[in-house]
């Protein structure tokens, strides 16, 4: 019994995986930088527009946050508006 068959009855046994959101499929651009802001995020995602180069998400690591919170932006960098 080969591979395929193994995975296809065990599927069948536990259950098939769903699809992947479409936007996790595509590009994602991902950079550390030091006192990141709103305004450099808007930039990038500009530049990105204006080389025809498709981004699908952008993510920022933990600096943009507010004392190192997630889902908590910091309000100097990250303003309301």
């Amino acid at each position: 019994m080969g591979p395929r068959i193994v995975q296809r009855n065990l599927a069948d046994i536990t259950g098939y995986i769903e699809m992947p959101p479409a936007y996790s499929l595509g590009f994602h651009f991902s950079k550390w930088q030091d006192k990141l802001t709103a305004e450099t995020i808007i930039q990038r995602n500009k530049d990105f527009t204006l080389h025809e180069f498709q981004t699908d998400v952008l993510w920022m690591d933990i600096d943009h946050t507010n004392h190192n919170k997630y889902f908590a932006f910091d309000p100097e960098r990250f303003p309301d508006e």
